[in-house]
């Protein structure tokens, strides 16, 4: 049974990846291009878009959490694998045990506040520019943490269902 529950979190957080990349492309493609026309508008023009700073600010923040989760998939976030890799196999797991779980408790409380944060102070003010609810900028937060964390429940779950995690060779090393 628990091959078949990794391999079903493994494809729908392979899923989620998918578009979660997608969703930061067309992300970063809408910074730019909008901050190219600011840009224009500004020195060719002489005028001024009031909403042109305030889009690529709020974009780059939810590209920012979004992107994280795409980060912990793929386990590119810093960290210090020089050292581990020169410890014995068995101290090895337990500190990327270790490190998972601290990951996963910080990961909780962003969740946590990020909700209390969002549908508490979410709808009082608005943005100056866009007059958009501040909720839309703050669901950033809570959003990108749960993904991070089925990311890193799938990245855990694979871990330790490797065979290599039993002794039959070492753990793969991170390439930076």
């Amino acid at each position: 049974m628990a091959p078949s529950f990794v391999n079903v979190l493994d494809r729908g957080c392979a899923v989620l990846d998918r578009w979660t990349n997608v969703v930061c492309i067309a992300v970063l493609a809408v910074m730019t291009v909008v901050t190219c026309f600011e840009v224009f508008v500004r020195y060719v023009l002489g005028q001024s878009l009031p909403w042109a700073e305030e889009v690529p600010k709020y974009l780059m923040i939810w590209m920012t959490f979004l992107g994280a989760s795409l980060a912990t998939r793929r386990d590119v976030h810093v960290g210090f694998t020089s050292f581990v890799e020169w410890l014995p196999l068995r101290i090895r797991r337990w500190i990327l045990l270790l490190s998972r779980l601290l990951v996963l408790l910080f990961l909780y409380y962003v969740v946590r506040w990020g909700f209390v944060l969002t549908f508490s102070m979410g709808f009082v003010s608005v943005t100056a520019a866009l007059q958009i609810p501040f909720f839309w900028i703050f669901l950033s937060c809570p959003l990108g943490g749960c993904l991070m964390v089925l990311q890193l429940l799938s990245r855990a779950m694979q871990d330790f269902t490797d065979p290599r995690w039993h002794g039959a060779a070492s753990l793969p090393s991170q390439e930076v």
